[in-house]
């Protein structure tokens, strides 16, 4: 009887053991795909910044444009209003620069918090 109870204790330790191997190897395996999307956001994060930069920069070069269009003579308005366009489109392409640079750094947050 006692020989039947330490083998079913020792049965059930072995089966613990296991199914404690098991869960350190999914935590591990969840750990690196972690640390693995952790890298890929801050890729993500970084290539986003220097898009934002380069933006940002013809953003800067096309207002100065603009301002010099503006001071040209009547007959240069339609290069001005080709020039306010391409403004408003930097504009709309850097506020989505903006909000993904945003969700990116919210993700980070959130994946440095787990």
């Amino acid at each position: 009887e006692d020989v039947g109870r330490a083998e079913a204790e020792l049965d059930m330790a072995q089966y613990q053991k296991e199914f404690c191997m098991t869960e350190i190897k999914d935590k591990e395996e969840e750990r690196k795909i972690n640390l693995h999307e952790g890298e890929s956001v801050k890729n993500q994060l970084r290539k986003v910044l220097e898009a934002k930069k380069k933006l940002v920069s013809a953003r800067n070069m096309v207002k100065t444009q603009v301002d010099q269009a503006r001071a040209e003579k009547e007959n240069n308005k339609g290069t001005g209003r080709q020039l306010e366009q391409a403004l408003e489109k930097i504009r709309a392409d850097i506020k989505k620069q903006e909000n993904t640079l945003e969700a990116l750094i919210n993700k980070k947050k959130k994946m440095e918090a787990e």
